[in-house]
């Protein structure tokens, strides 16, 4: 008797339980952000109070504050856990200002991951240039977009004050219908209390704030770095698909970066996969291979790099949607992350002299770290941890400032 296999593209019982059993985890994956960003509120407000104002008081420096975001970016090697743990802090009460200069930091932070992936193809010279100029396109565009938006926010505040108004505009649109008296609300807020009345029975403060801070710190830390994971299952190969088949092959062929118009698609694509997989460095990393095997040119890269900035957002913006009760702040600094992302979009790459500079520096530097691998390493080195650490010893007190 012959038996009949099912059609190719129907999946197997086997793999529809799989895909059921990823798809629930990740949705308690995402739960567990949003809880988490809960009991990191929580834990702050019972542990420090009204002194998280003064605890934070060396970051009142902005330069100190973009330090900090920078380097625990590169530490954490995630920018969306440092935005999310950011939003935390401010509906505990951290000042809106002091945690600006803190995201921007951790835009810089984030590309650390992709230009050490990068360094696997060491071996290869001509490889390696390919993906280093991959790699360190999200650099230079990060570090461009920096130069002329930091000093402009600390002189007039003005991502700030445009987020201040936005949110305050959106809250009524975002909390009322989605987080009053609902079953996320609930579900949120039920396991907080309960850890909450723990801690007061068993643990004498500050012990009971500090342990469920450290709880929701270890939930969003888990909840980020396995999301992307189980995405990464669930989708397979086909962002790679996506990713290779954004433009014709004729465009591989364009001098420089593409213009607005051709620039859209990859841009829109690169976002879209961030958002899925909730983290800008996968996307970015995700490039450094196509390019080190001439699967797609640098000036389709960049764009997609671009999106994969804006993209990143998304958990800082669900966090802060999330927070209960209900914070003004904490979707203020979400929206701080948005707009400072999509500014440096439109005013970069909407100049064409400035559109050309990022990818212009990203394989100038590649071309000589590849005839000297020095130049990688003192650029790891210093960037994304020698820099933010002599800022500290150089203005904190004792130091020589």
């Amino acid at each position: 008797m012959t038996v009949l296999s099912p059609p190719p593209d129907v999946p197997p019982p086997q793999s529809r339980l799989v895909s059921l059993g990823l798809g629930i985890g990740l949705g308690g994956l995402l739960y567990t952000l949003l809880l988490s960003v809960n009991l990191i509120s929580s834990g702050l407000a019972l542990w420090v109070g009204d002194r998280l104002v003064s605890l934070f008081s060396f970051a009142q420096n902005p330069f100190l504050g973009l330090g900090v975001g920078l380097l625990a970016t590169a530490l954490v090697q995630s920018s969306s856990a440092v935005t999310t743990i950011l939003v935390g802090l401010v509906a505990s009460g951290l000042p809106v200002a002091i945690a600006v200069p803190m995201v921007m930091g951790a835009n810089i932070g984030t590309t650390v991951t992709n230009t050490i992936a990068s360094l696997g193809f060491l071996r290869q010279p001509e490889n390696f240039e390919r993906a280093f100029a991959a790699a360190t396109i999200h650099d230079f565009f990060n570090l461009l977009a920096l130069a002329i938006l930091f000093p402009l926010e600390i002189g007039f505040h003005g991502i700030e004050n445009s987020a201040h108004g936005l949110a305050a505009t959106l809250q009524p649109w975002i909390h009322a219908p989605l987080l009053k008296d609902n079953l996320l609300s609930i579900l949120i807020t039920w396991p907080q209390d309960r850890l909450i009345a723990l801690g007061d029975q068993y643990l004498v403060p500050p012990w009971s704030g500090i342990t469920i801070t450290a709880v929701g710190a270890i939930l969003l830390l888990v909840s980020i770095m396995n999301v992307g994971q189980v995405l990464r299952r669930l989708l397979g190969t086909k962002p790679l698909a996506w990713l290779t088949t954004l433009l014709p092959p004729q465009s591989a062929s364009a001098p420089g970066p593409l213009p607005w118009l051709a620039a859209l698609t990859p841009l829109a694509m690169g976002a879209g996969i961030t958002a899925l997989v909730q983290s800008s460095s996968v996307t970015t990393s995700l490039l450094v291979p196509l390019a080190a095997t001439d699967l797609m040119p640098l000036t389709i890269i960049y764009p997609v790099t671009l999106g994969a900035n804006l993209g990143t957002c998304l958990t800082s913006l669900l966090a802060a949607i999330a927070v209960v009760p209900a914070s003004l702040a904490a979707v203020e600094i979400a929206l701080v992350h948005v707009l400072f992302n999509g500014l440096g979009i439109l005013v970069i790459y909407g100049l064409p002299g400035l559109r050309r500079l990022p990818l212009w520096l990203a394989q100038t530097f590649a071309q000589l770290s590849g005839q000297n691998i020095t130049w990688v390493i003192g650029y790891v080195a210093v960037l994304f941890f020698l820099l933010p650490l002599l800022g500290f010893w150089c203005v904190l007190p004792g130091g020589v400032g």
